[in-house]
């Protein structure tokens, strides 16, 4: 993916990590190079600026001491992490929006493309700290995932799965909910 397909998806991440970039490139300084000033590896600032990771409150505070921004990584942090997509996935979410087939491997769990929307309720819903807002957020961030199927030439999605997951109840005390499959999607 290159970086300009990862700049044009609005996310706060995206901003964040583009604005690191031209900021260190700015100051003629490598990755290594600023992660040595703030005292952090030169691998947390490669995943940043590859939205990878997401910037914690010392780490922009840090930047913005080192690079002399006034606040600028303090004021993109607090937006950096407000996709309800996360992090690691989202490079994968920009690859599977334009896939012409999908892969994929998943012993324990029905794969998020093909979930019903209560079972993946039930499942973000078991993450801790979960507020009712974030598990709506990343509900129909999941659900909105299945748009690519609907598209007049959606992609080949091959799943192997373990024949248990068909079977195995998931929501504990908030109700099961069986076989998470979207059934109308298969062909």
């Amino acid at each position: 993916m290159s970086v300009q397909a990862r700049a044009d998806d609005g996310s706060g991440l995206a901003l964040f990590a583009d604005e690191l970039a031209a900021a260190r490139i700015g100051a003629g300084l490598s990755q290594a190079e600023l992660a040595e000033q703030i005292s952090y590896s030169a691998s947390a600032i490669a995943m940043i600026e590859q939205r990878r990771r997401t910037p914690q409150a010392d780490i922009a505070r840090r930047l913005d001491d080192a690079l002399h921004t006034f606040g600028t990584f303090a004021r993109l942090q607090r937006h950096a992490g407000n996709s309800p997509l996360p992090s690691w996935f989202r490079p994968f979410a920009d690859i599977e929006a334009t896939a012409t087939q999908l892969r994929s491997w998943e012993p324990m769990v029905v794969p998020g493309l093909l979930q019903t929307e209560a079972y993946a309720r039930a499942l973000l819903g078991a993450q801790p700290n979960t507020t009712e807002d974030e598990l709506e957020e990343r509900v129909t961030a999941r659900m909105a995932r299945q748009a690519i199927l609907e598209r007049a030439e959606p992609p080949v999605v091959w799943v192997l799965m373990d024949e248990a997951v068909l079977h195995r109840p998931v929501g504990g005390s908030k109700g099961w909910v069986r076989c998470g499959l979207a059934g109308s999607h298969l062909r």
